[in-house]
């Protein structure tokens, strides 16, 4: 699928699912397709919101993805800093998908700014023991 086709794609499934007209931006993902998602800024009241598309391999398992979302919402609710899943227009937490001709499931997020691990350059002492404490507090909170 060409890069223009992509983003109206996904615009279209951003649109018919949440009813936002966006902006979309590919980003790096390991398994999941990942893309940066920004509204416009007058349809949220003057404040343009980024969110971030996570549409998962079409070999994943439902069951598999219905305990991610699971996961990350009971992260969210207990206060973690993990991104919040965003209901549909249809106050569901996912949706299925037709993507470059497979069957998909997706999910909209909200976005955590921040740099990705891999591209730091430099990482020091302070930034491990808080790594570890919020890595800590996920495995107390599961």
């Amino acid at each position: 699928m060409s890069h223009l086709n992509e983003d109206h794609v996904i615009s279209a499934i951003i649109s018919q699912n949440y009813g936002y007209e966006v902006t979309v931006k590919r980003l790096d993902g390991e398994r999941d397709l990942n893309f940066l998602i920004e509204t416009n800024a007058v349809e949220t009241k003057n404040k343009a919101e980024q969110f971030v598309l996570k549409i998962f391999p079409a070999s994943e398992d439902p069951s598999f993805v219905e305990a991610e979302i699971a996961v990350q919402i009971f992260l969210h609710d207990v206060g973690l800093p993990v991104p919040c899943v965003v209901p549909t227009k249809d106050n569901t937490c996912g949706f299925a998908m037709d993507f470059d001709g497979q069957l998909r499931l997706g999910r909209l997020v909200t976005f955590v700014p921040g740099i990705v691990l891999a591209k730091c350059k430099h990482v020091d002492t302070e930034f491990w023991n808080s790594y570890g404490r919020i890595v800590g507090q996920v495995c107390a909170a599961l």
